[in-house]
Formats: structure tokens, C-alpha cells, sequence
């Protein structure tokens, strides 16, 4: 997706500070030790985190029973609102346990191991209204004993990702670009998209090959969207297709990035 689209970026970053907590304290296990840390941590706060907002704390909470994340959703941070998370609260809990387990089981082990849950409180700069996602324990072990495979973590994450970009289509990309859907195929991604064919041309004179040129220097920059979108792709096999469509004559092109491709050019994501 463009560096201007939501849900791809914001979701995927809300386990950052989880994964670096619990890599220092699940050797461990005791609710002590995971308290120290979190105090340990909460020294280096609040911090930014791209796609998601400031970090401001975390805590041990309900008689040891969750790591409480609590963010403040900045106005700035057009990836994320807390609208958003509110009106999908099920598909967000779902995308967070999906992001783990696309990533294997380590992360879920982690918590299981400190029979810890998650929690995650969003307060909205300027509004403040607030919004919470809770990850209890049982909720961990079941998606632990009924483990999707990473291929199938990353398909339903590329769903839930386009149920809630959906909603805050159109996203403009310039003042003669905007992206007006998602389709998901079994074989690639679409991002079909309205040019202003008085300043974009799609007659004869387009050029392919600059305009794929474009769309690989925009997966270059590696932003985290775009490195979260292209992992997905990557374990389901599929492609990504940039679909620019004349708003004046409807004329579509198509200019497309191969499964393979994704793969040989970003091995990294």
C-alpha cells in the first residue's frame, strides 16, 4: 500500500513493544522478574512508534493477569483512530493473534510461559475518546491449540487489512491519483487506482517500464505497511498489482509484480 494508507501499518505495529518485553523476561516466568522489566522499560517512556501513535507506559495488571500497553493516538497519525478499533474490535484481536502466529509461535509462547494476557488501551489526542483490546490468556492458548499455519495467518491478515482499509477509501494519493479499491485474488493484490488522465496519460505514451520502475522504489522505501503488505504476499504466493484506471475514457493498465519477483527483489520483508 502508499505510505498513505491505514490499517496494514497500524495493526501489525501494536505487538513492537510486546515482542521486545517478553524477549527479556520469559527466561524467567516469574511475575517479579516480568514487573522489574516493565518498570525497566517504562524508564525509556513515552516513546513514538510509527503507524500507531506514543507509547506512554505499560504495567502489570489485574493481579498479574495482563501487560497493559497504554498509547495515545496522535492527530497526526492518520493510520490509526480509535473509531477504527472500536467499530472492529473482533477483526483487530483477530489480526493481532494472526501477526503472531505469521511469525510463528514464539511470541504466543512468551506470554503463555508467564501465564500473562494483553491488553491495549488507546486514548485519541485532541477527542479523547478511548478504545481497548484485551488478549486474555485462554483466548492465547486456544489460538496456540488451533494454530493456523503461516500461509493461513497471513491470507486472513491480508482480509482483515482490507476490511478496515476499505473504510477509509478513497485515500489520496496526490492531487490526480487516489486509491478507490482492494482486491484481494487468489493469485495477487490490487490496488486499483483513479488517475487524472490530463495529467496521467494512459494512451500510447505510458511507460511501463518507468511506472514499474515507481512502484518498486515505493516498496524500497521500506515502509513498515509495505513491508508488512509484502511479507503477506510473500507466504501466500501472491502478487501485487498497481491497476491505474483513466477516470475520462475508463482505459486500465495494469502494471504488475510477479509472486516471484516479490520474492527475489525483497527478501528481507
Amino acid at each position: 500500500m502508499t505510505s498513505k494508507d491505514i490499517g496494514y501499518q497500524a495493526l501489525h505495529l501494536l505487538l513492537l513493544a510486546v515482542v521486545v518485553l517478553m524477549s527479556t523476561s520469559c527466561d524467567n516466568g516469574r511475575k517479579q522478574r516480568l514487573r522489574m522489566e516493565i518498570e525497566k522499560a517504562n524508564r525509556d517512556l513515552p516513546a513514538e512508534v510509527e503507524g500507531l501513535g506514543r507509547l506512554d507506559s505499560m504495567a502489570l495488571e489485574e493481579n498479574a493477569q495482563f501487560v497493559a500497553y497504554y498509547y495515545t493516538v496522535l492527530r497526526e497519525n492518520a493510520q490509526l483512530n480509535v473509531d477504527m478499533i472500536n467499530n472492529n474490535a473482533d477483526m483487530v484481536k483477530r489480526k493481532m493473534l494472526n501477526t503472531m502466529l505469521a511469525g510463528g509461535k514464539t511470541t504466543l509462547d512468551m506470554f503463555k510461559r508467564n501465564k500473562v494476557g494483553m491488553r491495549y488501551a488507546f486514548k485519541e489526542e485532541g477527542t479523547g475518546k478511548t478504545a481497548q483490546v484485551t488478549i486474555t490468556l485462554h483466548e492465547l492458548d486456544r489460538a496456540l491449540e488451533q494454530p493456523l499455519t503461516q500461509a493461513q495467518a497471513a491470507d486472513q491478515a491480508l482480509h482483515d487489512d482490507l476490511l478496515i482499509s476499505r473504510q477509509s477509501l478513497p485515500v489520496i494519493i496526490d492531487d490526480n491519483l487516489k486509491v478507490v479499491d482492494y482486491v484481494l485474488e487468489d493469485d495477487k493484490l490490487i490496488y486499483v487506482i483513479d488517475v487524472n488522465e490530463r495529467v496521467y496519460p494512459l494512451g500510447d505514451d505510458f511507460n511501463m517500464k518507468e511506472a514499474k520502475e515507481g512502484v518498486m522504489e515505493e516498496l524500497d522505501a521500506s515502509n513498515p505497511g509495505l513491508v508488512s503488505t509484502v511479507s503477506h504476499l510473500k507466504k501466500t504466493n501472491r502478487g501485487l498489482t498497481y491497476r491505474y484506471v483513466g477516470n475520462i475514457t475508463k482505459t486500465q493498465v495494469d502494471v504488475d509484480i510477479s509472486a516471484l519477483e516479490l520474492k527475489t527483489h525483497f527478501p528481507d520483508f
